[in-house]
């Protein structure tokens, strides 16, 4: 009965250890994740849409990898630059829309 007392806290004790490294972990990285996007982009879509601008952010940040890719990859890579620009576009159209609605 010890034996499972003990086993029964130290599971407890481990669940909420791992909760609250998943939350830190989580926590930093989506603050990193704001604080890489231009100012240029910051003026136009940066405000009450924390989701929104949350993607725009990683949107940006991945255009930028796609630029410095030093493979061509058969013209996949120019393909995701066409849909992540597409994408960045879609994304502040709908910031602008729900800001003027």
């Amino acid at each position: 009965m010890k034996n499972f007392l003990f086993g029964l806290f130290l599971g407890a004790a481990l669940m909420l250890a791992t909760g609250f490294s998943f939350n830190w972990v989580f926590n930093k990285s989506f603050a990193q994740a704001q604080t890489f996007i231009p100012e240029y982009y910051q003026q136009l879509a940066w405000g009450k849409h924390s989701q929104m601008d949350a993607a725009l952010n990683l949107l940006i940040k991945a255009r930028d990898h796609l630029d410095k890719a030093a493979h061509d990859y058969n013209g996949h890579r120019v393909k995701a630059i066409e849909y992540t620009d597409k994408a960045i576009q879609e994304v502040r159209e709908g910031i602008n829309f729900a800001n003027n609605h």
